[in-house]
């Protein structure tokens, strides 16, 4: 919330918002721009939308799709536990993790790139902070949102450091993608460790290098 005040952004891009969790800990916590969620998943998406409802246009929610680099359809791994549902596989590895980790069912659902979802809602003026947990498919979601990354002041995206994922990107690939964009790594939280200590997950801040954040 620190940096959000800073930056100023009037939206937040909440893409992969499952039921709303994390925007609405942003609200609460008096985040003044308005949220935008973007989610897939058809009965995740009935409860982020009933969630939003309550918060009137300080949070709107997005045409249900997936996220991607195309506009189209494409099958989608859905996960015992919802969270970890993804556009990709996922590993043996993550399987080993638990069942919950496990593919429920396999389903099609509608992707659009960000820059044409973002023109579609109208959100021509102002600047963005985004949000990213997407399983894996981070490339994808960068790869249709070039504008949208010209205008964005800031970011947190979540990463795995051990692939989860068949395809996933490498964390030193996006944070590529977000260097080559004006935007530098600013903080880092890990999340996810294995059984030995390693860390296998965190979430990654970044912020635009151009811009003054403190005095």
């Amino acid at each position: 919330m620190e940096l959000l005040n800073i930056k100023q952004a009037r939206f937040l891009l909440d893409v992969g918002a499952n039921r709303g969790q994390f925007a609405s800990e942003i609200l609460k916590s008096g985040y003044t721009g308005t949220v935008v969620s973007f989610e897939a998943l058809p009965h995740v998406y009935q409860e982020l939308s009933a969630s939003a409802s309550a918060f009137g246009k300080r949070w709107v929610v997005a045409p249900r799709a997936a996220v991607s680099d195309v506009d189209g359809d494409v099958s989608f791994n859905v996960t015992k536990n919802f969270a970890s549902s993804s556009l990709l596989q996922p590993t043996d590895y993550m399987l080993e993790k638990g069942e919950q980790l496990t593919i429920l069912e396999t389903i099609q659902v509608p992707t659009r790139r960000l820059d044409d979802l973002v023109g579609a809602l109208g959100l021509s003026e102002g600047t963005f902070f985004l949000k990213m947990d997407v399983q894996g498919a981070e490339h994808m979601v960068l790869a249709g949102a070039p504008e949208t990354l010209k205008r964005s002041v800031g970011a947190l995206l979540e990463v795995h450091l051990v692939d989860y994922y068949e395809g996933q990107p490498s964390w030193k690939q996006l944070d590529d993608v977000m260097t080559s964009n004006g935007l530098r790594l600013w903080d880092v939280h890990p999340f996810l460790r294995g059984a030995n200590g390693r860390l296998e997950g965190m979430d990654v801040v970044y912020v635009r290098s151009d811009d003054v954040l403190l005095p």
